[in-house]
């Protein structure tokens, strides 16, 4: 039986694992996706993460400063290897129940983990909400955006309002047309310094915003033909695109729900 188990590569995980190995710890690192940080490898390229809050001091073995995907990506694998910290990829945890003095850990190709103690550091990037209407699941509406650059003089729909969504808009706002969708009537969840980029871009003409609105459906004919129905405040509207980005805020206790059986 291992001292710990540790569920999730993110950052979380990886310090988790890095302070156990230090310590001299029995433990294993289980991560669903093929690699580590799975959330920030699939952040859009170039993206700027940021180090917040900055109030916080940071007490982890592994180094996290604000900087690019590429650049935190990279310092990670770096620590990852000088510390030896073993990451067990493609491990994905199905469940987890009591068993004697620990726990037993149920993995998706049938083996299991026994372990004293686990550290639960789930992320949400596996768990997407949907859109949750009629006709959410063609090719053309996409949950996460690689690279922008791949986009050009499309007309792309972004459904959301938080960091991501406005993030996603101002990238492909460069050599694209985009409309954002905005349940309210601001961008409350955002912060400073991406509310003052889309309010400016808002203002320039170089994204159209749809404020108090949702999504009632998505059209798609089989022959090209697509497009985006959204309730505004006054009337229903139509929007033909080429791409769908749905940036809706995961839901946090999904993945806690899915694996804790006691």
């Amino acid at each position: 039986m291992l001292d710990l188990a540790i569920v999730g590569g993110g950052p979380a995980g990886l310090s988790a694992a890095a302070r156990a190995n230090q310590r001299g710890l029995r433990y294993c690192l289980l991560e669903a996706s093929p690699a580590h940080a799975n959330t920030i490898q699939h952040y859009q390229r170039g993206k700027h993460v940021m180090a917040e809050p900055s109030v916080v001091p940071l007490q982890s073995d592994i180094r996290f400063a604000a900087g690019t995907r590429e650049a935190v990506l990279h310092a990670w694998q770096e620590d990852l290897t000088s510390q030896s910290v073993e990451l067990r990829a493609g491990a994905e945890v199905t469940g987890i129940s009591s068993a004697g003095d620990g726990f037993q850990l149920a993995l998706k190709d049938g083996s299991h983990v026994d372990a004293r103690a686990v550290v639960l550091a789930i992320g949400l990037q596996g768990n997407p909400r949907r859109l949750g209407v009629p006709g959410d699941d063609p090719p053309f509406v996409q949950y996460t955006l690689d690279d922008p650059d791949e986009c050009r003089d499309e007309t792309i729909v972004v459904v959301g309002a938080g960091d991501a969504a406005i993030e996603n808009a101002l990238a492909l706002a460069r050599q694209n047309k985009v409309f954002i969708v905005n349940r309210r009537d601001e961008f409350a969840r955002a912060k400073e310094g991406n509310l003052t980029l889309i309010s400016r871009a808002i203002d320039d003409g170089l994204v159209n915003c749809f404020y108090n609105t949702t999504v009632a459906g998505v059209e798609s004919d089989g022959d090209g033909g697509q497009a985006i129905v959204l309730d505004t405040d006054t009337a229903q509207s139509r929007v033909p695109c080429d791409r769908h980005y749905c940036k809706a805020r995961c839901n946090p206790a999904a993945p806690f729900r899915r694996i804790l059986r006691h």
